[in-house]
């Protein structure tokens, strides 16, 4: 188990149209300077070993090859837990059932609850080591089902990458956009399309390019 410690930089929640969302950012805490907003540091066994983990994922939190990667899987997992707990009302978070379905959409297994969806990005390249970000999003009364994605705009920063996933009226707004900002346009863009798959279940298979 990592001995490494890690600094929760911000931590936020927030109802959107219908939709819980949590969201929070954490930085290696061996070398990072905190910021106003940054919570105390912790071990980062505190999230890999908590009891909101299952035995499967405390098993595959091990085997991830970094830190960030493991900080950001067993927060996500965590927090969703914590907030499907409350909604559910009798069921502790450690007794929620997290399980994908075909197409690896996680959903309740079996049990009678809110849609919901988790997603995380991380940075290994980051000033003080690695920075990580997550967000998790479980819907309200009324909502159906939710899909939700974060990305760092510096993986767009070239067009082919990403520009054969857009329609064409997307690659000709693109196209009107500023050099300097296309980077950050094409996340906006990705990640929505990314959210939308999630929510409806059909993956990056659902072809990007067709809506």
């Amino acid at each position: 188990m990592s001995k490494a410690t890690v600094r929760q930089l911000e931590s936020h929640q927030a109802c959107v149209e219908g939709v819980d969302v949590w969201w929070g950012l954490a930085e290696s805490a061996v070398s990072g300077v905190a910021g106003a907003e940054a919570l105390p540091a912790q071990p980062l066994s505190r999230w890999l070993e908590h009891r909101a983990l299952s035995p499967d994922e405390r098993l595959r939190v091990s085997r991830f090859g970094h830190d960030a990667d493991a900080w950001a899987f067993a927060a996500a997992r965590i927090q969703l837990r914590v907030m499907l707990s409350r909604v559910l009302g009798d069921v502790p978070a450690e007794k929620v059932s997290i399980q994908a379905d075909a197409r690896g959409k996680p959903g309740l297994g079996g049990l009678v609850g809110p849609a919901f969806n988790l997603t995380h990005t991380v940075d290994l390249n980051a000033a003080a080591g690695w920075r990580a970000l997550v967000a998790v999003a479980v819907a309200g009364a009324g909502v159906s089902a939710v899909g939700i994605d974060v990305e760092r705009v510096d993986r767009f920063s070239r067009a082919s990458l990403v520009e054969r996933f857009f329609t064409n009226g997307e690659r000709d707004a693109l196209a009107k956009v500023a050099p300097g900002l296309q980077p950050a346009h094409r996340a906006v863009l990705w990640t929505c399309k990314e959210a939308f798959v999630k929510a409806t279940g059909t993956g990056i298979a659902g072809q990007f390019g067709n809506f």
